[in-house]
C-alpha cells in the first residue's frame, strides 16, 4: 500500500483529539497506551476506501 503524505495528514488532522493530546499527557501509562490507540485508528482510516468524487460525472455503464 502507498501512503501519501497529504492523506496521512488529513487523516491525523480528522483524528480524535484525545489521541493527539494523549501523546503529550503527563500520565506516563495513558502516553505508553496512545500510539497503539492511534495506531489502530490510522490503519482503519486507511483501509476504508475513498468516498467517490462527487464533482466526478457518473458515466451510464451499457
Amino acid at each position: 500500500m502507498d501512503i501519501e503524505p497529504r492523506r496521512l495528514a488529513e487523516i491525523l488532522r480528522e483524528s480524535p483529539i484525545w489521541a493527539r493530546l494523549g501523546m503529550t499527557a503527563p500520565d506516563p501509562r495513558l502516553r505508553a497506551r496512545t500510539p497503539d490507540r492511534l495506531a489502530g485508528y490510522l490503519t482503519a482510516e486507511l483501509a476504508r476506501p475513498d468516498a467517490p468524487d462527487i464533482r466526478q460525472l457518473s458515466l451510464p455503464i451499457q
